[in-house]
């Protein structure tokens, strides 16, 4: 965590310097952030862009039923337990990029060999969970495990490229976001060329094993524009005791935290992804693969927004509680106008984009759009909470809001059936927002007495 400067000693100054030197200060600062918001704003969107391309794309590729079996063949690699296998790498790993007394290129040498035990280690579990689920419990869906173990070999590329980009993001963003949209394009380019050949067979097992190869393909040539600049010789050589820069073992050990508090999020946040590919038919699956990207459009701006606030928590700055609140009830205001505005939008986007087959998608993204409105509303929340050094916050909470979410869904199901899933991913949310905003505020108004205190 970066220290706040020390005052300096022995050197008088008026009272009126102090103030002129602190407003062109916060005005450099403001204007910094703001830039830094705006392009991480513009490059998450194009993000979501392209995953609602890829989406898309998959849909007319695989029609309803293959988008079920893909969405469920790629579950616990990509959907539970892929940035849970992180172990907290990207937030440690942003920490140290933050200090000025960093070899921000030797991190990365760590960065790279946190990666690759982080994805093997992760991919060996999906790989694991995937046979005993599809093979002993889900026994109709058996023939997905083949599929299941050829999407897990993405997982240790995918890794490298979160925890190197971890250092990028602290030490210069306009790389890290170029990163992102390089990363995220590769796969619905390979995809979309297929697509335009046409030679495919609609929901063929053919054709779903050419999109899981092209899958993994993609992950490995996206990762090339990341190690740009390393040297396989170099990380060979890499002293990985050295003092100045922490070896993979010593940021795992200090991501403990982070970690537990990715695993409780991710396991909240995809429950009802789960629960759908456990209890429905993959073709009602596939309904649900394609709502969800359709009512995540709500958390494109939150999650630009949380980037900006996990630095201010990490860089322990006094801050100003009035602005932040106003903040607060500005973000809200934007989720309840965009979650009125998608509510009208979404049968048309639907029918128009993903085609009139995809039509009982559209209940489906109705459920989830106040849970995601939700979702968004916390995200800057939260990610100022964990750059603050108080993950365990939203690990408690999250913990609570799957026991309600669960018991919920038990209740629902008998009369609402699927749709209870959903519902009770927007109830699950709602508890979160009580627990995560309330310690939020309290965390914000300490900041405040901390500056009133400096003043």
């Amino acid at each position: 965590m970066v220290s706040v400067d020390p005052p300096t000693i022995g050197v008088a100054i008026s009272p009126d310097v102090k103030e002129e030197n602190a407003r062109k200060e916060s005005g450099f600062k403001s204007g910094r952030e703001a830039s830094f918001l705006f392009g991480t704003f513009l490059t998450t969107a194009g993000v979501f862009g392209i995953f609602f391309v890829q989406g898309v794309l998959l849909a007319r590729v695989l029609g309803p039923e293959g988008r079920g079996e893909f969405g469920s063949a790629v579950l616990f690699a990509q959907q539970l337990l892929l940035y849970v296998g992180l172990l907290g790498g990207i937030d440690i790993v942003n920490q140290y990029a933050k200090k000025r007394d960093i070899d921000g290129t030797s991190l990365k040498y760590s960065a790279v060999t946190l990666g690759i035990l982080t994805g093997c280690l992760t991919a060996v579990i999906a790989a694991t969970l995937s046979v005993l689920v599809f093979g002993l419990f889900e026994i109709q869906k058996a023939y997905l495990i083949p599929f299941c173990l050829l999407t897990c070999l993405f997982v240790p590329f995918e890794h490298i490229h979160l925890i190197v980009s971890g250092v990028d993001r602290g030490t210069s963003i306009g790389r890290y976001n170029k990163n992102r949209l390089l990363f995220a394009s590769v796969f619905p380019i390979c995809l979309l060329a297929i697509y335009l050949t046409g030679a495919l067979e609609l929901g063929s097992s053919n054709t779903l094993l050419l999109v899981c190869m092209l899958f993994v393909l993609a992950r490995i040539i996206g990762l090339l524009p990341t190690l740009r600049g390393l040297k396989f010789s170099q990380w060979l050589k890499h002293d990985s005791k050295s003092k100045a820069v922490p070896a993979a073992k010593q940021l795992v050990r200090e991501g403990v935290p982070y970690a537990w508090s990715m695993l409780a999020t991710e396991l909240f946040e995809r429950l009802d992804v789960l629960l759908i590919v456990l209890l429905a038919p993959v073709k009602e699956a596939g309904f649900y693969f394609v709502a969800v990207p359709a009512a995540a459009l709500l958390t494109i701006g939150p999650n630009a927004l949380s980037v900006l606030t996990f630095n201010a928590g990490a860089n322990d700055r006094p801050i100003a509680f009035q602005k932040s609140i106003t903040i607060v009830f500005l973000t809200a205001a934007f989720q309840l106008f965009s979650l009125a505005v998608l509510w009208f939008l979404i049968p048309q986007l639907i029918v128009n984009i993903y085609g009139s087959n995809f039509e009982p998608s559209i209940r489906f993204v109705w459920y989830l759009l106040p849970a995601c409105a939700i979702k968004g509303f916390l995200q800057p929340l939260d990610g100022f909470l964990r750059g603050s050094g108080k993950p365990y916050i939203g690990v408690w909470s999250r913990i609570t809001s799957i026991v309600v979410m669960l018991g919920f869904a038990w209740f629902a199901y008998p009369s609402m059936g699927l749709y209870s899933i959903p519902l009770a991913a927007c109830v699950g949310q709602a508890i979160s927002m009580l627990i995560i905003t309330s310690f939020a505020v309290r965390e914000l108004a300490h900041r405040s007495r901390r500056s009133e205190a400096v003043t």
